[in-house]
């Protein structure tokens, strides 16, 4: 739903199918990396929130992230 959202807006990076962006979605925000870098590394709610918004963001639309910003977003 939200990628198809994203695509009638033409805002989704042509490169992937549908499908790939939903999985990228998915892995990213699975609550697996909440728990390795909250719970376990100590970062803080708003520098999660940041850094998985600066990820989903970067990974599936277009031109989203300046040049050379590297796709993992920078780690507090």
């Amino acid at each position: 739903m939200v990628v198809k959202h994203a695509m009638t807006r033409g805002k989704i990076r042509n490169d992937l199918e549908p499908e790939q962006i939903a999985d990228s979605l998915w892995t990213i925000n699975d609550p697996a990396q909440y728990r390795a870098l909250v719970l376990d590394r100590g970062w803080s709610q708003a520098d999660y929130r940041r850094w998985l918004t600066h990820l989903m963001r970067s990974s599936v639309l277009e031109n989203d992230a300046p040049s050379g910003t590297p796709a993992t977003g920078t780690p507090p």
